[in-house]
């Protein structure tokens, strides 16, 4: 009740001597600060403050600006504190001392926030540290003690900084440590150092020996897996030099030294195998280097090139070829020779060929027969010019507006000339004049309005009269039938093929026939005076048919001779060999094979 009377007795006194101004400030500062909001009633109260004389030398007035000043500062840092702003919340609560040391809400909020920045200046050391940072990691237990100089963490992380601090169990885990890294044992060198942080976990030495280690144990796992995908990949020299690197950097991995064993003995296999392929060609056997190269490449995929194995092939295709010839007999036999020679690429028939496909080929024919009928309709146009039907309705229509134009004016000049005899005979003192000459001015009006229309329609009808063409365009569509015949000529060749090898059948006799089709259509009905113009037959002669039907014939005719001979020739390879073998002549009896093996490639069988 006397806090009301003396703000009643000051808002009074601020009416009277500092005006209204004064006076609204302080209300509505009384306002918010009512309503909980004390940094909008700080700012009215710091109006008054500023604008009245009586305000500042007042004591009472002055004890309840310095409440709402702590108020607001005590607000504003306990956002920074939930913000964690440190510093701003610290200097916010200070400022509240500064105005009342015993106050005892900013004393406890400035303790939470010097814990609050210790803290999170800890966390930052040990993260420092695990980034094997430990002057900086120095720098945040230096900036944390000084928030809070009896923080233990940080004094505990602060001493460990120094060997002289270290405890026994600490310095000796440490030094097992150091003693595992140096023998580049870093998974003993991480046991060590893990079990000195079970001891203490602030010791930022070992923290950072331990992110070393850990970063030295993620370097040896990353080299070791570049290593299996390249020996997955087969890639066994890549794999060997970066084994021979990742050992000699971490001797101690056991599974890295299982690996380079491994390794070695399938590289040492496989350029043996290499090297003796290459002698073995040089000795004149390219059956055996091929042999050899293909059991290296099982051991060492990337190391025998597709290219190499393709050049002994090559060679072995050389040195064994399928030797084929051909002869072609009968009536038609002078239609298949040149595309037969085109696609076989042989000469034909002589003594010293082993395989010969002899063809006998009939005597070509030709048919021709009409396949199909269509009845179609052709339509096309006539255009005539004709008299203009609507002209003389409009010439007529002309004449009856004119007579009706002639009429009207007729009327107006006799309703003129009754109004005009009225005005000068009625006189003036009649009492029927009045009536009389309005109902002849109506009249004449009438008349008048009449006229008007009958000339617009005479206007009217001789603009039609003058636009329409005495001549008109018709245009008509007609049909006309007619009849689309299709004719096709077939033109067919046969021969029949056999494969001979030393006077004896190996395949055979098979038989091939082709057929070729020429179409065309031609119109019956037809007449070019009307747009139908004249369609005639033009079918292929019967010896660019006879030629068509060679190309196809051949073609078939040749691969089946290329794989007939390719099949015959494989399994003599293979009998001559086996009998090689029975000889004891192994070596001999692998350049069959392989010679086997690669036509067998080649034809894809």
């Amino acid at each position: 009740m006397q806090t009301r009377l003396v703000s009643s007795a000051l808002l009074a006194l601020a009416v009277l001597s500092s005006g209204c101004m004064t006076g609204s400030y302080l209300r509505r500062g009384d306002a918010a600060y009512a309503a909980g909001n004390p940094e909008e009633a700080l700012r009215y109260y710091e109006q008054v403050n500023r604008r009245s004389d009586e305000f500042r030398a007042d004591p009472v007035f002055q004890e309840r600006l310095r409440h709402i000043r702590m108020d607001v500062l005590v607000t504003q840092g306990r956002r920074d504190l939930t913000a964690r702003s440190w510093d701003a919340a610290i200097a916010k609560f200070d400022g509240a001392l500064a105005l009342s040391p015993s106050f005892e809400s900013a004393v406890r909020l400035r303790a939470e926030a010097r814990r609050g920045a210790a803290d999170e200046a800890l966390e930052r050391a040990l993260q420092a540290a695990d980034r094997n940072q430990l002057v900086e990691a120095g720098r945040f237990c230096d900036r944390g003690l000084a928030y809070l100089p009896d923080h233990t963490g940080l004094q505990r992380a602060k001493a460990s900084l120094t060997a002289a601090n270290h405890s026994a169990d600490e310095a000796a885990g440490l030094a097992r440590a150091a003693e595992f890294a140096n023998g580049q044992r870093w998974r003993e060198a991480e046991a060590s150092l893990a079990a000195v942080l079970e001891l203490n976990p602030y010791q930022l030495t070992a923290r950072a020996r331990l992110s070393a280690a850990r970063g030295k144990l993620a370097e040896e796992l990353r080299l070791l897996g570049v290593a299996q995908a390249q020996l997955r990949r087969g890639d066994l020299a890549a794999a060997e030099k970066q084994l021979a690197d990742l050992r000699r950097q971490f001797p101690h991995n056991e599974e890295a030294k299982a690996l380079a064993a491994d390794l070695g003995a399938r590289l040492g296999e496989a350029r043996n195998l290499i090297a003796s392929a290459r002698q073995a060609e040089r000795d004149g056997r390219p059956g055996l280097a091929l042999l050899r190269l293909q059991t290296a490449r099982e051991f060492w995929p990337l190391g025998v090139e597709d290219k190499e194995l393709a050049r002994l092939q090559g060679v072995l295709l050389q040195l064994y070829p399928v030797r084929l010839a051909w002869e072609a007999q009968g009536p038609g036999a002078d239609l298949l020779r040149g595309p037969l020679g085109a696609k076989l690429k042989q000469p034909p028939k002589s003594d010293q060929e082993a395989f010969v496909l002899v063809l006998q080929v009939a005597r070509g024919g030709s048919r021709t027969e009409q396949v199909g009928s269509e009845q179609l309709q052709h339509s096309f146009t006539t255009r005539q010019i004709q008299p203009n039907p609507e002209l003389p309705q409009i010439q007529h229509l002309v004449e009856i507006r004119r007579l009706e134009e002639r009429a009207a004016r007729q009327r107006y000049d006799e309703a003129v000339r009754d109004l005009r005899r009225a005005e000068h005979q009625i006189p003036p003192h009649d009492p029927q004049r009045p009536a009389t000459l309005q109902r002849l001015e109506q009249r004449m009006r009438q008349a008048g309005d009449n006229l008007r229309r009958a000339e617009r329609e005479m206007e009217h009808a001789l603009h039609r009269l003058r636009t329409t063409s005495p001549h008109v365009e018709v245009v008509m569509t007609q049909i006309l039938p007619y009849m689309q015949h299709t004719v096709r000529k077939t033109y067919d060749l046969s021969l029949v093929a056999t494969m001979r090898f030393a006077g004896e059948n190996v395949a055979g006799p098979v038989d091939f026939a082709r057929s070729v089709v020429s179409e065309d259509r031609e119109i019956q009905g037809a007449n070019p005076a009307l747009g139908l113009p004249e369609d005639r037959l033009q079918l292929a002669s019967d010896a660019e048919l006879a030629a068509g039907a060679a190309e196809v014939l051949a073609k078939d005719a040749a691969e089946w001779a290329r794989s007939v001979a390719a099949e015959a020739w494989i399994l003599q390879l293979e009998a001559s060999a086996a009998e090689l073998e029975r000889q004891g002549l192994p070596d001999d009896a692998v350049e069959l094979r392989l010679a086997a093996q690669t036509h067998r490639q080649q034809s894809g069988r």
